[in-house]
């Protein structure tokens, strides 16, 4: 997607997904874990994604592309 990566709040849901993808991988060892779990986790990361990318829609417009807020510190 051309506009992804504007938003803070977006690149911290795509944090998100990647731990939950990661917890998934993680849950498939589990032996007698109950496949409604693993079916809930699994869809996470896609939930996560569309939401991210919602955001990054919204903010497409508001923050022109290539900028880079700076820490406080070094202005």
């Amino acid at each position: 997607m051309s506009g992804q990566g504007h938003s803070m709040a977006a690149a911290m849901l795509r944090l998100a997904r990647a731990v939950t993808r990661r917890a998934l991988r993680a849950l498939e060892a589990v032996h007698g874990l109950d496949i409604a779990v693993l079916d809930y986790v699994g869809m996470l990361p896609r939930l996560l994604d569309n939401l991210a990318d919602t955001l990054d829609l919204d903010d497409q417009s508001a923050i022109p592309v290539g900028l880079c807020a700076e820490p406080a510190h070094r202005r």
